[in-house]
């Protein structure tokens, strides 16, 4: 009677085990599952990250780097694997962005931006609107900062090139301006001269001299006509 008990319990205790480890195989399943899942979702992510046009530093409360992604790396010239886990001043000279967190910090702000000038190893510039933001946990605390590096060079060429246009506008214009007011005299000058080019018709010498007089009127009128060609190809389109 005693062994036909043991034996029972011993029955019941292997259904038990099968039951647990079906319960336990079940349970690595679905881990494994959520790990692929959340794997997915972490390349999803950084394949999201490494597609954006602009470059995005994350730092935590260290201040070192958890985050660089390609588009950082291209805009400074630096390689984003040589920079995790370093601290900013570690990887910018001249406290880059350090200077920015600080304000974000003091400030308690959502976003604080500057325009920043970056000069990459190979002394290449960059014109960069870095904007920085405080990344907050659950409980309302900040565990980090992320900063995003937009290019504006292309933008700074162009708005040089409009203020460059704009210059040359106005010095068409007054170019125009002073050319006409010197078109004027010269005209009644060119007239004046060859009335007296007519009443010294008797006297070669003088009549040779307001001949000089009229040929520097027209070459005058030559320069102006070339300042007025200027000021007119300087109007736009």
């Amino acid at each position: 009677e005693v062994a036909e008990q043991l034996q029972r319990s011993y029955d019941e205790l292997q259904v038990r085990i099968k039951k647990l480890d079906l319960e336990l195989a079940d349970k690595n399943k679905e881990l494994e599952k959520n790990l692929v899942e959340k794997e997915e979702v972490k390349n999803y992510l950084n394949d999201i990250l490494e597609s954006l046009t602009n470059g995005v530093i994350v730092v935590d409360r260290l201040g070192r780097i958890t985050t660089f992604n390609q588009t950082a790396g291209n805009l400074t010239g630096l390689k984003p694997q040589n920079c995790l886990g370093k601290t900013l001043k570690e990887v910018f000279p001249f406290d880059l962005f350090e200077n920015l967190v600080s304000r974000l910090e003091k400030n308690r702000r959502e976003t604080v931006s500057q325009d920043q000038d970056i000069t990459t190893p190979d002394k290449k510039i960059i014109h960069a609107r870095v904007s920085a933001s405080p990344v907050w946990d659950n409980h309302g605390g900040q565990i980090g900062t992320v900063l995003i590096l937009q290019d504006r060079t292309d933008l700074r060429r162009l708005e040089e090139f409009a203020h460059r246009n704009q210059r040359l506008r106005e010095m068409g214009e007054m170019a125009a301006g002073i050319a006409h007011e010197i078109r004027n005299p010269l005209g009644s000058i060119e007239l004046f001269a060859s009335l007296l080019k007519k009443d010294l018709e008797g006297d070669p010498e003088k009549a040779k001299l307001v001949q000089h007089i009229r040929a520097g009127v027209q070459n005058m009128d030559r320069i102006i006509s070339t300042l007025l060609l200027f000021a007119k190809s300087s109007q736009p389109s």
